[in-house]
């Protein structure tokens, strides 16, 4: 059988229109539940680490000392900014331009990079006092952040396939 010529512009102009129409399958509610318990294992840890860091001064206090409330309440200000804007990132719909995208990266970026500097002091200062040998005290808080950065890309992936074309 032969095709003619103008069938096969007719044919490959319909698998184009339905590749470019059609929806990406639905992610499983085992992924998504996956993805967020993976971001909010990093949020928990990476909240408690900054926590426990305004309580380290105590060994070297008198008995009864505590930190002031507001390293307490301050401590996880720095993952939980983290968590919003991985958020703002995933759930807005953007509009399109070279100033729009550079607010949205450029503000992201310096939020996970301050934060993820911040926390990363913080939770090597836990896992020093905890005696952990110096290796594992300087890569154990780049598993957390990098746990968080995974997951939050995963959550963005998952809302950006999510939405219609």
């Amino acid at each position: 059988m032969l095709i003619a010529p103008g069938d096969f512009e007719s044919s490959a102009a319909k698998l184009a229109t339905s590749k470019a129409t059609s929806k990406p399958p639905p992610v499983p509610i085992s992924t998504r539940l996956v993805v967020w318990g993976g971001f909010l294992l990093g949020l928990v840890a990476s909240v408690l680490a900054n926590v426990l860091d305004a309580w380290l001064p105590a060994v070297h206090q008198s008995p009864g000392w505590t930190p002031g409330l507001a390293p307490q309440v301050g401590a996880p200000v720095w993952p939980a900014a983290l968590m919003f804007a991985v958020e703002v990132l995933s759930c807005v719909r953007w509009p399109i331009g070279f100033w729009w995208g550079l607010a949205r990266y450029v503000g992201a970026s310096i939020v996970a990079a301050g934060s993820a500097a911040i926390s990363y002091g913080h939770m090597r200062d836990v896992l020093t006092a905890w005696h952990y040998p110096a290796p594992s005290a300087a890569v154990g808080p780049l598993v957390i952040d990098g746990l968080m950065v995974v997951c939050g890309f995963a959550l963005l992936a998952i809302r950006t396939s999510a939405r219609p074309k």
